[in-house]
């Protein structure tokens, strides 16, 4: 005969009779008996710090180069579901040991593809390897991206025919980085609304030795706004990057990014180079739509075409810009300048030697100038078939200063036409013009065609 109930457990053991409970309580702990304490030895299933039975974590915690406390521990990804798991403890520390196919992804989650990782504060090595075809397709999400936050660290990555859309702040690799993404590449489609970028949506944290090959679109009018062949907006640091492919939008397009400008820190790009196609409304550029902080030792080629603000190098500046070059083709109706459209920053010791052609306001350097523009040389092609175009500029406006600057291309115009300026009404100093000026009407000057400020040159 039996009875139900009888025993009187202590943990695992009875009190009365001592038996030993058939099945200890794993749930909490693989190696540790939730009830009575029993211990077993290597019960754990590890995947990196999680166990995936009891879910468990272990870290081995360092300090990384940036002082900040980060697991050590290792898991190697091989494959696309490990990859994926990097959701599930997004603090580790991650390498690839192979390339991943993720072809598959086109059909997940009813053809919106990866479901992009959250908040990533680990460290991915990806040694070299590849993941192709990655499809994310996310409409009608803001932050789209492989990533959504990256406030960790990434390197020698590559995503290869990748194809990546959604609304707002969507990149390649991420939609915002805070951390630091070193030596890795993108090549594919990216498409959204606004900060769209080939490799990051907005960039607050270091992006080295990167690059891109991509068709980047904002492409709602009239928002698709703030798009970059690298960055849609950076707030960071670029340095040694390359970006090359078709960029468009509306407003804000550049090469390298839409908006290099301050929030925290102040956004630098520093030994870049774009050979974009860069298309849009206004506010387009070589390197950056728009600029209000540092660029410096930039290449820009290939071509910027739009409607107006135009520069080889950046739309409207309101920072500084030095020792840079632009070698594009620019086509535009107005302020069309062949570094710069509109210029109230700083512009020194850079060079173009493009072409830039528009309807009026169309000038070598800069279309119009309110800031500084210093040791700058121009042997490109100016040509404008309406009025007011300048060799190097085309309207130095009050507050304007111009110094050492040359013009030996040809620059051409209907009326008002300046071998150094079409109009001056500030400073111009020590410049020279040994290019041709040709006018189709009757107001025009070897060095300036209307002069209403102060001239000292030779």
């Amino acid at each position: 005969m039996k009875r139900e109930g009888a025993h009187d457990w202590d943990g695992c053991k009875c009190r009365k009779c001592g038996k030993v409970r058939d099945n200890h309580d794993w749930s909490k702990d693989c190696c540790i008996c939730a009830r009575c304490g029993t211990k077993r030895e290597n019960a754990h299933d590890w995947e990196g710090c999680r166990c995936s039975s009891c879910g468990k974590t272990r870290h081995e915690w360092r300090e990384d180069r940036d002082g900040c406390i980060v697991c050590g521990r290792v898991l190697e990804i091989s494959t696309l579901a490990d990859f994926q798991a990097i959701a599930n403890e997004p603090s580790g520390h991650y390498r690839l040991v192979a390339d991943i196919d993720a072809s598959e992804t086109k059909n997940w989650d009813s053809g919106k593809g990866f479901m992009p990782i959250r908040v990533f504060t680990g460290i991915l090595n990806g040694k070299g390897h590849t993941i192709i075809n990655m499809v994310i397709r996310r409409e009608a999400k803001t932050g789209v991206g492989l990533f959504e936050s990256m406030q960790g660290q990434i390197s020698d990555l590559t995503l290869a025919n990748a194809n990546v859309s959604g609304n707002q702040t969507i990149g390649g690799l991420a939609a915002i980085n805070e951390g630091s993404i070193t030596r890795c590449q993108f090549s594919g489609t990216v498409c959204g609304n606004s900060l769209v970028g080939g490799l990051i949506g907005s960039n607050h944290g270091n992006l080295t030795e990167c690059r891109t090959t991509a068709a980047v679109s904002g492409n709602l009018v009239p928002v698709g706004k703030i798009v970059g062949g690298l960055a849609g907006a950076n707030s960071g640091n670029i340095v040694q990057c390359h970006a090359s492919g078709n960029i468009s939008g509306q407003g804000g397009i550049g090469g390298i990014t839409g908006s290099n400008s301050a929030d925290s820190t102040v956004g630098r790009i520093t030994d870049c180079e774009a050979s974009c196609d860069v298309s849009g409304e206004e506010a387009l550029g070589g390197i950056a739509g728009m600029n209000e902080c540092i660029i410096i030792n930039c290449k820009a080629s290939g071509s910027v075409k739009g409607k107006k603000t135009i520069g080889g190098l950046v739309g409207g500046n309101s920072g500084e810009i030095t020792t840079c070059n632009a070698s594009n083709i620019l086509v535009g109706k107005e302020s069309v300048g062949g570094l710069v459209g509109v210029n109230t920053g700083a512009i020194k010791q850079c060079r173009t030697s493009g072409s830039a052609s528009g309807g009026e306001h169309v000038g070598g350097i800069a279309a119009i100038n309110k800031g500084e523009i210093d040791d700058c040389r121009v042997s490109g092609d100016v040509t404008g078939d309406k009025d007011c175009i300048g060799g190097l500029v085309a309207f130095n406006m009050e507050g304007g200063i111009i110094t050492k600057c040359q013009f030996s291309g040809k620059v051409t115009g209907n009326n008002v036409v300046g071998g150094l300026a079409a109009s001056n009404e500030a400073h111009i100093s020590n410049c020279k013009v040994t290019g041709k000026v040709i006018c189709a009407g009757q107001v025009f000057g070897v060095m300036v065609a209307s002069n209403k400020g102060e001239m000292d040159n030779d």
